[in-house]
């Protein structure tokens, strides 16, 4: 499913936050996948959770997890 997405990613930190934010997300009809760190493209935070999503939706996904009061701790943007 990950290779569907433009490679753009939200580093959020805990697992339940990450489904948070993916269920918020998936209310607001924006697919998102949720992936640990630890993998080359998230970077060497083994213990860390993100979205991963289309960096088509990057404004929509920062205005619904703003809305939600997720914070996000850094975002990426997959080359």
């Amino acid at each position: 499913m990950r290779d569907k997405f433009e490679g753009c990613m939200a580093d959020l930190g805990g697992m339940t936050l990450a489904l948070k934010a993916q269920k918020a997300l998936g209310e607001a009809a924006i697919p998102s996948t949720v992936v640990k760190g630890g993998s080359s493209s998230f970077g060497s935070r083994g213990c860390s959770y993100g979205l991963h999503f289309s960096c088509a939706q990057r404004q929509n996904v920062e205005s619904v997890l703003a809305s939600e009061g997720i914070r996000v701790k850094r975002w990426i943007q997959e080359s």
